[in-house]
C-alpha cells in the first residue's frame, strides 16, 4: 500500500508541515514554506520533517537526479518520505505485542485489529506529525507498562525473600537469602533515559505529546511506593514516597538532557546565518511558542472553531469504526461504576487496563475542551483504545445475531475508509502535480516561447510544489500558483481574465492551466460563455472527491442537457457525454488550458462587461 502510492490526500498539513520544507533545502528546489516555519515566529520544529524525508531525498538527489538530467521521478518523491514512515510505524505493532506479551494478554487478536484498521494503513504511512506522535505515545505506554510489570516482579520476589528470611532458622540460611535480596535488579530508574529521551521528542515534534503520555507518566512515577516492601525498606522507610520524587528528578533530567541538541538544531537552523555558537540568540523554542499560538483563541477561530462534543460522537467513530463504539460503550460502563461508586467494578490502580484506561480518557477529555477539533489529532489514543476494546470485535459476550456480524462490519468499514482516504479524498491532486512536473519541464507540452505559466486550483487541497522541481536560475519559464479556495467560479475566471490582462504587455507568452473538481465543469462552462477566455479540457483523474466542492446537485445542470447552440465548445462537450461518462467525469479532477481570445496588447473586455 506504501510502495504502491496512494493517491489519496488526507489533509495539507501531509506536505506542507513536512516534506515541502526539507525538499527545498536539499534539493534546491521552489517550494512552499508554510507559516508555521517562519522565522520570526516558527512553531514547528525542524526535527521530524528532517527525520522522515531528509536520507529519501538525499538519496534521490545523489542517484537519481543525476541520471536523469536533474529531473527526479515525482513517483519517488512522493513514496520515499512515506516508506520512511512506514517504517517509524512498525514501532507501533513492536509496542503492542510487547505490552501484550508481558501482560499475558491476546496479541493475535489486537495486532489483528490494529493491522487491518485504516487508521494504520493509511494515516500510519502518511507524513503527517500526527502519526509519529502516534508512534511515539506507543512507546511511552510500552515502557511505563514494561517498568510497572518489572517493578511487580521485583517486589514481589524481594517480598517473598523477605517473609523466607524472617522464617529463617540459622545464620547461614539468613546470609544465603540476604545475598539473593541483594542481587535483585534496581527497578526505581527502569526505562527512564529512553522516557525522557522519548518524550523530549515528542514534545518539540508535537507539544501535544504532554496530554497523551502525562496518565503514563504518573503511573511510572507512583508504580510500587505504596507495598510493604517499599516501606519497610531500609533506604526509604523513613520517606515512603522518595521514590516518586527520585523518578521525577530524574525524568526530568533525562528529557532536559535530550531537548538541548533538539533546541540548538531548530536554533542553528532558524538562525541559519549564524556562525559563532556565541551567537545562539535568540534561542529557537518551537514548543513554547506552539503553546503560545495555541492558547490564543483568535489564533484558533482562523483553523476553524468546531463543537465541543466532536471528538466524542464524531471522530472517534470516524477514525475507529465499531471499535470505537465499543470505546464509547466502556467509557460510559466506566463513568457509570465511579458515579454508582461500584468501586469493585472499576480496574486496579495499578494495572495495565487502568494504565490504558486512562491513557484514553485524560486526553480525550482534555483535547475536547479544545474549540478546533479535527480526527487526526486523535491518532495517538489508538493505542489505549486497541488493547482496551479490541476483544471486543470477537467477543462471546454479545449478543449472538450481531456478534456474527460484527467482523465483517468491521472489515467492510475499514475497506471503504480506506480506499476513501487513501485514493478518493482529493485523489487527484498528486496525479495533477506529477502531470504539471512532467509539463513544466517538456517544450512539447507547453511551446518554448512561454515565459509564465499560472496553475490556478479551484475547490481543492494545494499542489505541493517540490514535485515540480522547479530549480531557481535552471528553469526558464516561472510557474506561479494561485490558490483560489472556494471562490465561485465567477471569481476564478474573472481571476485569470486579470492575469491575461495584467500580462498583456510583458514580453514573453503567458499560459494558464486551471485545475478544478469535475463536478464543477458545467459551472465553469457557463462563466468561460460570459468572458474573453476559452478552455480546452487537457488531463483528467478518476477518482477524485474534493468535500469543498459543492456535491452534485447543488449545481446547475446536473445530468440534464448542456447548453447546445451557445457556442462554448465545453457546454457541447460536456452534453454530448452518456449518464455513465457524465457520473464518471463529475467524480474527476480536470486540467483545463486557458487561453485569452484577446490578441496581444489589445485591450480586451469581458463579455459580461459588455
Amino acid at each position: 500500500m506504501t510502495i504502491f502510492p496512494q493517491a489519496g490526500y488526507i489533509h495539507p498539513d501531509e506536505y506542507f508541515q513536512s516534506v515541502e520544507v526539507v525538499a527545498g533545502d536539499v534539493l534546491g528546489v521552489d517550494v512552499v514554506h508554510s507559516w508555521e516555519f517562519n522565522t520570526s515566529l516558527p512553531i514547528r520544529s525542524i526535527v521530524f520533517p528532517y527525520l522522515v524525508s531528509w536520507l529519501p531525498f538525499y538519496m534521490e538527489r545523489n542517484y537519481l537526479q543525476n541520471e536523469r538530467n536533474g529531473f527526479i521521478p515525482p513517483y519517488f518523491l512522493f513514496i520515499g518520505p512515506r516508506l520512511i514512515v512506514f517504517l517509524l510505524s512498525l514501532i507501533n505493532d513492536y509496542c503492542l505485542y510487547s505490552t501484550c506479551y508481558i501482560y499475558g494478554q491476546n496479541y493475535k487478536a489486537r495486532l489483528m485489529i490494529f493491522a487491518s484498521s485504516y487508521v494504520a494503513i493509511i494515516y500510519g504511512t502518511r507524513t503527517l506529525s500526527n502519526t509519529f506522535e502516534m508512534t511515539l505515545t506507543s512507546l511511552v505506554l510500552y515502557f511505563v507498562a514494561e517498568a510497572m510489570c518489572h517493578t511487580d516482579q521485583v517486589l514481589y520476589q524481594n517480598d517473598y525473600l523477605q517473609d523466607k528470611l524472617k522464617e529463617a532458622r540459622n545464620i547461614a540460611e539468613r546470609v544465603r537469602i540476604s545475598r539473593l535480596r541483594s542481587k535483585l535488579p534496581n527497578h526505581t530508574l527502569r526505562q527512564c533515559p529512553l522516557l525522557g529521551a522519548v518524550l523530549a521528542l515528542g514534545i518539540f515534534v508535537r507539544p501535544t505529546l504532554l496530554v497523551f503520555a502525562a496518565p503514563a507518566v504518573f503511573f511510572w512515577l507512583r508504580r510500587g511506593p505504596h507495598t510493604k516492601s517499599e516501606v519497610s525498606s531500609s533506604i526509604f522507610s523513613a520517606l515512603p514516597h522518595a521514590h516518586f520524587h527520585i523518578r521525577a528528578a530524574a525524568l526530568a533530567g533525562c528529557a532536559i538532557l535530550m531537548s538541548i541538541p533538539l533546541l540548538v538544531l531548530d536554533t542553528r537552523y532558524y538562525n541559519s546565518f549564524l556562525t559563532h555558537v556565541d551567537d545562539l540568540l535568540p534561542v529557537v523554542a518551537t514548543p513554547f511558542n506552539f503553546i503560545i499560538y495555541n492558547s490564543r483563541s483568535s489564533n484558533l477561530e482562523n483553523h476553524g472553531i468546531h463543537p465541543r462534543w466532536l471528538h466524542v460522537l464524531v471522530n472517534i467513530p470516524l477514525l475507529y469504526g465499531p471499535l470505537g463504539i465499543f470505546a464509547l460503550l466502556g467509557l460510559s460502563r466506566f463513568i457509570w461504576n465511579i458515579v454508582c461508586c461500584r468501586w469493585a467494578r472499576l480496574p486496579r490502580s495499578d494495572s495495565a487496563t487502568a494504565l490504558m484506561l486512562s491513557s484514553l480518557v485524560v486526553p480525550l477529555l482534555i483535547l475536547s475542551l479544545v474549540p478546533h477539533q479535527e480526527p487526526r489529532f486523535l491518532l495517538p489514543l489508538t493505542f489505549p483504545i486497541v488493547f482496551l476494546y479490541a476483544q471486543e470485535i470477537r467477543s462471546n459476550t454479545t449478543w449472538a445475531r450481531v456478534r456474527k456480524k460484527i467482523p465483517h462490519i468491521w472489515v467492510l468499514f475499514n475497506v471503504v475508509f480506506g480506499l476513501f482516504y487513501g485514493f478518493v479524498h482529493q485523489g487527484g491532486i498528486m496525479s495533477a502535480s506529477a502531470e504539471l512536473a512532467n509539463r513544466v519541464t517538456d517544450f512539447r507540452l507547453i511551446p518554448w516561447d512561454i515565459s509564465e505559466v499560472h496553475v490556478f486550483t479551484s475547490h481543492s487541497y494545494p499542489i505541493p510544489q517540490h514535485v515540480l522541481q522547479l530549480h531557481p536560475g535552471r528553469i526558464r519559464r516561472k510557474v506561479k500558483f494561485h490558490e483560489m479556495g472556494s471562490m465561485n467560479m465567477s471569481a476564478v475566471v474573472g481571476g485569470i481574465e486579470s492575469v491575461y490582462k495584467s500580462r498583456s504587455k510583458l514580453r514573453g507568452g503567458t499560459l494558464a492551466y486551471l485545475i478544478l473538481p469535475g463536478v464543477l465543469e458545467e459551472a465553469l462552462c457557463e462563466e468561460v460563455l460570459h468572458s474573453s477566455l476559452e478552455v480546452e479540457l487537457q488531463w483528467s483523474h478518476w477518482p477524485h472527491l474534493s468535500l469543498e466542492a459543492p456535491f452534485a446537485w447543488q449545481t446547475k445542470g446536473f445530468l440534464r442537457e448542456g447548453t447546445k447552440g451557445t457556442g462554448n465548445p465545453c457546454s457541447v462537450a460536456h452534453s454530448e457525454l452518456s449518464l455513465k461518462d457524465k457520473i464518471v467525469r463529475m467524480s474527476s479532477l480536470l486540467m483545463y488550458r486557458v487561453f485569452s481570445t484577446c490578441k496581444k496588447n489589445e485591450v480586451c473586455l469581458s463579455k459580461r462587461a459588455m
